[in-house]
């Protein structure tokens, strides 16, 4: 089953700052890929609605804004990995 990558399976509000949530910074600390090793990405972005990007690796996808942390699922079995990119996120 595949889900609708327009809408964020997770969400936690608060205050974050997005310029942290950078392709290479999203990489090495929310998927643990070793620097210098070849990731595959994806971004997908609502043209012109909204500036903020989702960057996708490995089926999950995450954005920053500045009120909220967004993680998104590209299929329904993929909810273990995106709960570990989200607490990656918060620590």
């Amino acid at each position: 089953m595949f889900l609708d990558l327009k809408a964020p399976t997770l969400v936690v509000t608060g205050h974050w700052n997005p310029r942290i949530f950078e392709e290479s910074w999203i990489a090495q600390n929310l998927f643990e890929k070793k620097v210098g090793e070849t990731v595959e990405m994806g971004q997908i972005a609502e043209v012109p609605v909204t500036p903020w990007v989702a960057t996708f690796v490995d089926g999950i996808g995450v954005r920053c804004k500045p009120d909220r942390f967004e993680v998104f699922m590209s299929a329904a079995d993929d909810g273990g990995r995106a709960e570990a990119v989200l607490s990656r996120a918060l620590e």
